[in-house]
């Protein structure tokens, strides 16, 4: 991954320039900082406002769920010992994915698919990119705080509109073609998402800490202004380091 050169120098400013916050492993801070990454399971849930949307009809025959990634700061405050409050500020990576082979295509002879066409790729792969940056604020409730820790999560999420692209890969019997290029739709420059999960903690002798939390995220305003609503959603695994 491209963000792993940025999360090791990130690992190791919080590993010496907070090793105060810890004091040594015998009292634990009530603020605990740290990087975060989520590979996702990302995808979408379309509502149409006019009846027999042919266009959602389509989209939902031909669009999958792709996998995705959410990384960035971490950031953990202790309340009290049953909860904490958690916060920071992520890149995520949302949006879908199609799938056409050649016969999905039609030529401009009279809309017959021509098998032999060289302008027909064999395949086509079409990925969607809405990026943002997240700042998410969740409320995380400890059941068990032993030798390791066990939580349940939820809250809310601003996300902040940065770029929409997608990528076409094209495959033919006698090359590959990957023609990428920016998505000019009126995309909603903030969307909101709830967040609900579970998960793991565990602190090694050094009062570094990590975390294994199952997550789902759903976007519960559209992202852009049309009749057709987008919501993206993910299912992703936060994997976290903190201090």
């Amino acid at each position: 991954m491209k963000f792993s050169g940025i999360l090791i120098l990130l690992l190791l400013v919080f590993n010496f320039g907070f090793s105060g916050i810890a004091q040594e492993g015998k009292k634990e801070s009530r603020l605990s900082l740290g990087i975060l990454v989520s590979p996702d399971y990302s995808y979408r849930t379309l509502v149409s406002q006019v009846s027999n949307s042919f266009v959602k009809e389509s989209r939902d025959e031909l669009e999958k769920a792709k996998v995705s990634y959410t990384t960035g700061l971490f950031l953990k405050y202790k309340l009290s010992e049953k909860f904490t409050l958690e916060s920071g500020a992520q890149f995520s990576d949302k949006g879908e994915k199609e799938y056409y082979n050649s016969t999905d295509f039609d030529t401009v002879d009279d809309d017959i698919f021509q098998p032999d066409d060289p302008w027909i790729p064999n395949e086509k792969t079409t990925v969607y990119h809405y990026q943002y940056i997240d700042i998410p604020i969740k409320l995380n409730w400890y059941l068990y705080r032993e030798k390791y820790r066990i939580f349940i999560s939820a809250g809310m999420s601003a996300n902040f509109f940065l770029n929409a692209k997608m990528v076409n890969r094209l495959k033919f019997d006698d090359r590959e073609d990957i023609l990428s290029g920016k998505m000019d739709y009126n995309f909603r420059p903030l969307n909101w998402a709830a967040i609900a999960g579970a998960g793991i903690e565990y602190f090694f002798p050094n009062r570094i800490g990590v975390r294994i939390e199952p997550v789902f995220r759903h976007s519960v305003t559209a992202v852009e202004d049309s009749s057709l609503k987008e919501y993206p959603y993910s299912f992703g695994i936060n994997l976290v380091v903190f201090q």
